[in-house]
């Protein structure tokens, strides 16, 4: 298990500003949720966790709600990527 210890600023924020760049036609949409979830103390690594009745009830659509579940395991893939080239 992966713990939130990043202390350069919070994974979630990190996570939707790069969703952001992937999917720049999204940035509003994406913008709003990361408000909802940070005003739910939703944290990255809970984001699969969250169940699809409480994405309904904030209002979130089916597709964001895909997006931001979908892409972790990738992000996570490219963090870890950008990770390894800093310490070569």
């Amino acid at each position: 298990m992966t713990f939130e210890t990043e202390v350069d600023g919070n994974k979630l924020t990190k996570y939707f500003q790069w969703l952001s760049k992937v999917y720049p036609a999204m940035k509003q949409q994406l913008e709003e949720c990361l408000v909802i979830l940070n005003s739910e103390d939703i944290m990255f690594g809970t984001l699969l966790d969250v169940p699809i009745d409480l994405w309904k009830e904030w209002h979130v659509s089916n597709g964001l709600m895909i997006m931001v579940k979908g892409h972790t395991k990738k992000y996570e893939c490219e963090a870890t990527k950008q990770r390894a080239r800093r310490l070569y």
